[in-house]
C-alpha cells in the first residue's frame, strides 16, 4: 500500500488539487496545482523517508502547471493570469536553479541609458501595470510600477541610478516557522511548561540575511567597501532573546528578492522551573 504523505499536512490539500507533476533533477519535486489557482510543494526522498510542503502564493491566479526535463534538469512551466486580470504569463522556471533571480515571472534585462540621461529596464510587457522588485548587479534597488511609454521602449521600470543587468519580477516572502519545541522534562512532556531560547542560531547557506523573529540582523559588514553589494555568506545568524512562550518557535523570513538556504537551527533551551 502507497505511503499518505500528506499524513502530517492534511489541510495541505484542502482546496483540491486541479493538476499534478513532479521535478525529478535535481531535487525531487511534487507540484500541485489547487483549484484556487495556488500552488503546493513536496520536496520528497523515499530513500531517506524525507518530505516537507510548502504553499505558494503567488500574485495572481495559476492557470496550468507542467515539467520538462531535459539535459540541464527539470523546467517548471507556468501559466499564470496576474493581478491586473489582463496579462496572461507564460514563463519556465528552474527546480533548482543557480544564479535564476529570486522573483515570480522574473526576466534579466540589461539596463539602459536614456537620451534625457535617466536609466530604466525595457521589454516588461508581462508585467504590465505590476509592482516589480529590482535587483541590479546583485544590489536590491527601490520597487517600482511597470508603465507603458514609447520613449522607453513600451513597458518599462525606470532605475535611480546606473547598472549594467538587471533582475526584474514580482515579489514574494520565503516563510518558514518552526513546529514546538518538546524535548521532555523530568515529569513528562515539556508541553504545560514556559520556555525560552539562552540563545540560539540560524545556520545559512550562501544566503543574504534575513528576518528572525521579525528582526535583520546588521546586513553588511565592515569588510565590505562602500559603493559593492554585500555577498552572499555562508554563516551562522545569532538570534536575540525570543522570550517565554509554549512553543519556543522561530519565524525565519526572506522578503528581499535575494536568496535564502537554511541548514540548521540550533541553540541553548531553558524551560521553565529548571
Amino acid at each position: 500500500v502507497s505511503m499518505d504523505i500528506t499524513w502530517f499536512a492534511q489541510h495541505i490539500t484542502q482546496n483540491q488539487v486541479r493538476y499534478m507533476d513532479f521535478a525529478r533533477d535535481p531535487g525531487n519535486l511534487l507540484l500541485l496545482l489547487m483549484e484556487d489557482g495556488s500552488i503546493v510543494t513536496c520536496t520528497y526522498d523515499r530513500n531517506v523517508n524525507s518530505r516537507g510542503w510548502a504553499k505558494h502564493v503567488m500574485k495572481g491566479s495559476l492557470e496550468a502547471i507542467c515539467v520538462t526535463n531535459g539535459s540541464s534538469g527539470s523546467l517548471i512551466w507556468t501559466a499564470m493570469i496576474a493581478e491586473n486580470g489582463k496579462v496572461h504569463i507564460c514563463a519556465s522556471l528552474p527546480a533548482l536553479a543557480v544564479n535564476r533571480p529570486f522573483v515570480d515571472s522574473g526576466v534579466y534585462r540589461p539596463v539602459i541609458q536614456h537620451a534625457d540621461g535617466t536609466y530604466y529596464v525595457d521589454n516588461l510587457d508581462h508585467l504590465q501595470n505590476l509592482e516589480v522588485g529590482i535587483v541590479v548587479d546583485e544590489a536590491v534597488r527601490p520597487p517600482a510600477t511597470v508603465t507603458n511609454d514609447a520613449t522607453y521602449g513600451g513597458w518599462h521600470v525606470k532605475l535611480t541610478r546606473a547598472g549594467v543587468n538587471a533582475a526584474v519580477g514580482l515579489t514574494y516572502t520565503a516563510r518558514v516557522r518552526t513546529v514546538p519545541y518538546d524535548k521532555g522534562a523530568p515529569d513528562g512532556a515539556m508541553t504545560p511548561y514556559l520556555r525560552r531560547w539562552n540563545k540560539v542560531f540560524v545556520r545559512v547557506w550562501e544566503s543574504a540575511k534575513p528576518l528572525i523573529n521579525g528582526k535583520r540582523a546588521p546586513e553588511r559588514s565592515p569588510a565590505t567597501p562602500m559603493n559593492v553589494p554585500q555577498p552572499t555568506m555562508t554563516e551562522d545568524i545569532q538570534v536575540t532573546t525570543t522570550g517565554w512562550d509554549r512553543a519556543a518557535g522561530l519565524t525565519i523570513e526572506q522578503d528581499l528578492p535575494l536568496p535564502l538556504t537554511v541548514l540548521a537551527i540550533f541553540g541553548e533551551l531553558n524551560i521553565e522551573g529548571s
